[in-house]
């Protein structure tokens, strides 16, 4: 991801993962509040498919969240976000 303040662009290999994950291609994203919606809008996908408690649904949180501290470049951490209501959020240590 190639970043400039807030204004952002996914490289061709990000826009290929996340689309492999989602299914969805994440066009118009310029912008990290759109890569936020973007995620978001593909977390009530899988919800509204698979259930909101499903294995399968919290697997794929799971991909979406690594591919998006991926494209930060961080690591280290594995972001696990089971962002069901009245949840909190985990960072579980790789």
């Amino acid at each position: 991801m190639l970043r400039l303040g807030s204004h952002i662009r996914l490289t061709s290999q990000e826009v290929e993962r996340f689309t492999r994950i989602s299914g969805y291609e994440p066009l118009g994203v310029k912008t990290l509040d759109e890569l936020d919606d973007y995620i978001r809008q593909c977390k009530d996908q899988f919800r509204a498919r698979y259930g909101a408690c499903s294995t399968h649904t919290r697997f794929l949180f799971g991909l979406l969240d690594e591919e998006y501290l991926r494209c930060f470049g961080s690591r280290r951490w594995t972001y696990w976000c089971m962002a069901f209501p009245g949840e909190r959020i985990r960072l579980l240590r790789k």
